[in-house]
């Protein structure tokens, strides 16, 4: 009996540590590898946008392309899955532009860290609907859409420094917080 709980144990530790942590490989590619509904999404979202590139992500178990532009002149990414359904879409903000309460909420959570500094602050919207999201960009209306906000910094958490990934909702209350893995590269990073 000991046994078998130490085993659940063991196997229920190390599933929650491989959803905490994102490993991301994401890769250029040729508009011709991405689903024609996916482009097709893009351009009747965004007929303004001229200076499109294409990645195909790879995280975990999941595959996804992603288009990246600039959208008055914010940097902007389109995500959608393997079938070309969009998933979300995130814009790059500056933190003197996040609203005042979500700041003051998200400062107090970083303060409890002895060090920490942000590095990237994402507004996203989704929606299971994909036309219901086409016409929240087009109106630029997030009422009828999931707004959440992906927060990348690096902190010292539980004695493990490293980077992290914070999702949270529209309040600041914490949805999802992992640690992400920097993929080594050929290039020094200066």
């Amino acid at each position: 009996m000991r046994f078998t709980l130490f085993f659940v144990f063991l196997i229920l530790f190390f599933s929650t540590k491989a959803q905490e942590t994102k490993v991301e490989k994401e890769f250029a590619i040729s508009p011709d590898l991405v689903p024609a509904n996916a482009i097709e999404w893009l351009a009747k979202t965004y007929p303004k946008i001229e200076k499109v590139k294409w990645y195909y992500e790879e995280s975990g178990t999941s595959k996804s392309y992603e288009a990246k532009f600039k959208r008055n002149r914010a940097r902007t990414s389109v995500e959608f899955g393997e079938d070309g359904i969009i998933e979300d879409i995130e814009t790059i903000l500056r933190w003197k532009s996040v609203s005042s309460p979500l700041k003051e909420t998200l400062e107090k959570r970083f303060n409890a860290f002895e060090k920490f500094k942000l590095r990237k602050v994402q507004l996203q919207w989704s929606s299971p609907n994909s036309k219901v999201l086409q016409e929240a960009v087009i109106n630029n209306d997030d009422t009828k859409v999931l707004v959440r906000y992906e927060v990348e910094y690096r902190a010292e958490i539980n004695g493990k420094r490293g980077y992290w990934e914070g999702l949270f909702d529209h309040q600041g209350k914490l949805l999802k917080n992992r640690r992400m893995v920097i993929r080594a590269t050929d290039n020094f990073d200066f």
